[in-house]
């Protein structure tokens, strides 16, 4: 590039020699001055632009490697979000079924209480009707002779969960009612009744929780 500048600078400097044969020596000179400078202007100029040149490829560069920056931040950026995405998902996830878990035990305390409830208002009445039997017998026993109750007999196994007791009134007795209340747990009674060796029994289902009994008889003596 620089020869070709210098073959220009020459060229010039050769055709206005040329071209001006009548002018003084003075003259030429001047004009031999005039073409230094534009060929020092145009070489300044060059040099310019070769510098402005490499530094806008420095800046194109620099921008590249910007660029790359970037995109490398934006990947890692997306990368963040999907975890804490799926983070959240997981979250959600276990706080529903941590809620399901205590609504399940929720219900099943109600259940719970329920059945206590239930159990406690079948042993309140066992021990009423107890009650109101021993009130019958005693006004029984006033009208007709005298009542004597017999000792409490324990409930014993029959099977699975069923339990039973039987109690017999004394010889020369007549068994005219019996009772019968829960020591431990409860039950649903199947069988309250008289038997025909002149006794009370009675015959009671879990299902499935631990219970005892014990059964009375009144036995009239005439």
């Amino acid at each position: 590039m620089k020869r070709r500048h210098l073959l220009v600078g020459f060229t010039v400097v050769l055709a206005i020699s040329l071209a001006v044969p009548a002018l003084g020596a003075g003259s030429l000179a001047g004009v031999k001055t005039l073409a230094r400078k534009a060929y020092a202007a145009a070489t300044g100029a060059q040099s310019t632009a070769s510098n402005a040149q490499q530094v806008a490829g420095n800046a194109v560069d620099a921008a590249k490697t910007a660029q790359g920056v970037a995109t490398n931040a934006a990947n890692k950026a997306s990368a963040a979000e999907t975890a804490a995405n799926a983070a959240q998902t997981t979250v959600g996830t276990a706080q529903a079924t941590a809620s399901a878990a205590q609504n399940a035990a929720g219900a099943a305390q109600a259940a719970a209480v329920g059945a206590q409830g239930t159990a406690t208002n079948a042993q309140n009445t066992a021990t009423t009707a107890k009650a109101t039997a021993d009130a019958a017998a005693t006004a029984a026993g006033g009208k007709f002779g005298h009542i004597e109750s017999t000792e409490p007999a324990a409930s014993v196994t029959k099977q699975n969960n069923i339990k039973e007791a039987i109690v017999s009134c004394p010889a020369g007795t007549t068994v005219v009612a019996g009772g019968y209340h829960f020591t431990s747990g409860t039950a649903e009674v199947h069988v309250d009744e008289a038997t025909g060796n002149n006794g009370w029994r009675v015959q009671a289902q879990s299902g499935g929780d631990p219970f005892d009994f014990v059964v009375t008889a009144m036995c009239l003596k005439p």
